[in-house]
């Protein structure tokens, strides 16, 4: 029997995983850089109608967001969605280590989008929604600052301005 294989974080970019950190978990940002998306137009100000961009998002958003960028750890949110399962039977669904797995499962686990329960010697796991909310805050407001975008475009090409569609409305 051969050697198992070991879990390779292949995001291009990234440079080697420090030990004792287990992958995909954030790193502190440099010094004088910041973890903070930026804002539209890659600026990190607010939009131009004044929403209430602030620059950049939550540390447990930044932490979902980078346990959702490996396609096999939203494959595994996928399976544990609506039931509760063994890490075995998780680990079976995949083509890889039941250690690459646990692995995947501790990025999701400390990135708040799972839960686990100890049954005897076995650990089940469960999706949890509440840990997907500041990633849908997110993208409610990137959606609206979107469509007000896209609002403005299309008024400014029919000549409308803002005072008139205030007088209008």
């Amino acid at each position: 029997m051969g050697r198992p294989v070991a879990f390779v974080d292949q995001h291009p970019g990234r440079g080697r995983r420090e030990p004792g950190r287990a992958v995909g978990l954030s790193r502190p940002p440099a010094p004088g850089g910041s973890s903070q998306l930026p804002g539209p137009g890659g600026s990190s100000r607010p939009p131009a109608s004044g929403g209430a961009w602030d620059g950049g998002t939550d540390p447990a958003t930044d932490e979902a967001l980078r346990a959702l960028a490996e396609p096999r750890r939203r494959a595994i949110l996928r399976l544990v969605a609506h039931q509760e399962l063994p890490a075995g039977q998780i680990a079976a669904a995949f083509e890889v280590t039941r250690t690459a797995v646990s692995q995947h499962l501790t990025v999701l686990k400390n990135a708040g989008l799972l839960t686990e329960r100890r049954d005897g010697t076995r650990r089940l796991y469960r999706a949890r929604p509440e840990g997907l909310a500041g990633l849908r805050q997110l993208l409610d407001h990137l959606w609206a600052a979107s469509l007000d975008a896209a609002r403005q475009l299309v008024e400014a090409e029919r000549g409308i301005v803002d005072d008139e569609r205030e007088a209008a409305g």
